[in-house]
């Protein structure tokens, strides 16, 4: 691929260029620090950073061109690097890239995940189920994204920028991938990171209050979730797509899909079904229901969430004509997903749980799934993101209020924000129950430890894989395995276990 070939697929958009056009173009990026040699380099508008600012940089990483956003910014290309000025750079980033990394979404079957709560999970039993039958699978999710080898690179985001999409796949493809499990957030719908994207299957797991923020409602919250199952989004003919029935938003789904729809569900009728739900501390079984055959699954994952996203998963690879003997062997293969419900305490310690549980539907589930094999106390460290959405921070309090027996209400990631008025926001919701506020979230954690009998179990719920605490423009190292790790041994009297 080159410029002037970029120029032809893009001739409505493109407003001028300059310099050589016929330099062939290996890559794409839109970010200057990442500029490998060859990449067309695409410079963004953005809130802090104006991407036409670092041009020189890109250059000296060795660009073989850019892509400019107004014939304006021509001027300040430099002189020996050939450049497309288009009208707006972001608008075009995905078809650039899915051109100049040759299509690769159409080589391989490309799953897409989308829904509030469950996508990683479900994306990682999607992933062993294929592996299950032998087939070589990818991931992008908000842990990882990692290839059929084993190659991962640390997810910055839900669904990452159209550049780092159309790459990875590109190296998937190479590298023989035949499934690729991908989670579809509302943001990468509606910024267009998928639109070089062709999916052969979509799920939509549930739809509960999550970025209103950014949507305003959540009907604009479904709209943009129901966007993923047009035609013009997911291209394939082939395409099908599972839904959740047991959601009142799964059910206006099925009159809106253009793709044929096989349904899933617990408690209403559906193509695939799961019965007889158990949980316990070492694990969850649950019986499968596949056109009529039932099979018995035990899962390594905890919680009924757990059994919710392994049925996710059960129904799009049913409706992709894999095997039920595949199935069931895949979602008892996998072993856990980092950071959801994933215990860090051993032996006879108080059971620990951390879970990246951060809406209040995701909240209230977890708590109402531990309480079904807490033999004690429930006890639970939570708090809510700063420079998110405001209005579901007394809706947190309540879950936890509903749920747990005490609370431990801290930080998480205040960003800009006090974290004191965080907490202040927090408070109605967490009104008459037995609760303990403090904006340390270290400190929050030791004393919940502490605080545990040993047949208490303690969830600290918000941030589960993340390793990091973000507050007044920086980021610090944190994790609350570590963390929580740290207060148990403290509490064995500093011998670690």
């Amino acid at each position: 691929m080159t410029l002037s070939q970029l120029s032809y697929h893009l001739e409505k958009h493109v407003l001028g260029s300059r310099g050589e056009l016929e330099r062939p173009l290996s890559g794409a990026c839109h970010d200057s620090r990442e500029v490998e040699p060859g990449d067309l380099y695409i410079a963004l508008k953005g809130e802090r950073w104006n991407g036409h600012d670092f041009l020189a940089e890109a250059l000296a990483r060795g660009a073989s061109g850019a892509l400019v956003e107004g014939v304006g910014n021509l001027s300040r290309v430099p002189p020996d690097m050939p450049a497309l000025a288009v009208d707006h750079a972001r608008s075009v980033m995905a078809t650039v890239a899915t051109l100049v990394y040759d299509r690769p979404a159409g080589s391989v079957d490309l799953l897409g995940v989308t829904g509030t709560n469950g996508k990683t999970s479900t994306c990682y039993f999607l992933d062993s189920i294929a592996r299950a039958a032998g087939r070589a699978s990818g991931l992008f999710t908000t842990l990882e994204i990692r290839d059929p080898s084993g190659r991962s690179l640390e997810a910055g985001r839900t669904t990452p920028e159209a550049t780092v999409i159309q790459k990875w796949l590109r190296h998937m493809v190479d590298r023989g991938a035949q499934q690729v499990a991908m989670e579809v957030s509302s943001h990468a719908v509606d910024w267009g990171r998928i639109e070089g994207c062709e999916f052969a299957g979509l799920l939509f797991t549930n739809l509960t209050q999550d970025h209103l923020d950014w949507h305003g409602s959540i009907e604009a919250y479904f709209e943009s979730k129901a966007r993923l199952f047009t035609r013009a989004l997911f291209k394939r003919e082939d395409c099908v797509g599972g839904v959740n029935v047991d959601d009142p938003y799964g059910r206006q789904l099925l009159g809106r899909a253009d793709c044929r729809v096989v349904t899933f569900a617990m408690d209403s009728p559906a193509d695939v079904r799961a019965h007889d739900v158990r949980l316990s501390l070492h694990g969850t079984n649950m019986e499968l229901e596949v056109n009529g055959d039932r099979s018995p699954v035990r899962l390594h994952l905890l919680g009924r969430f757990a059994a919710w996203n392994a049925l996710a998963a059960a129904t799009l690879a049913h409706a992709r004509g894999e095997s039920l003997d595949a199935i069931v062997r895949g979602l008892e293969d996998l072993r856990a997903v980092p950071g959801r419900l994933e215990l860090v305490s051993r032996g006879s310690e108080p059971r620990v749980l951390v879970d990246y549980a951060h809406t209040p539907d995701s909240l209230r589930s977890v708590l109402q799934s531990v309480r079904e094999f807490c033999p004690g106390r429930l006890l639970c460290v939570f708090g809510c993101g700063g420079d998110r959405d405001r209005t579901k921070r007394p809706l947190m309090g309540a879950a936890v209020a509903e749920g747990a027996d005490v609370a431990y209400v801290t930080s998480d990631n205040p960003r800009s924000e006090d974290p004191e008025a965080i907490l202040d926001m927090i408070a109605p919701g967490l009104a008459g129950a037995a609760c303990t506020r403090i904006a340390d979230r270290r400190a929050a954690i030791f004393e919940a430890i502490a605080e545990a009998r040993p047949d208490d179990v303690v969830v600290i719920a918000g941030k589960g894989h993340e390793t990091y605490q973000e507050a007044r423009g920086q980021r610090v190292h944190f994790d609350d395995r570590e963390v929580a790790r740290e207060a148990l041994d403290a509490c064995r009297g500093g011998e670690p276990s």
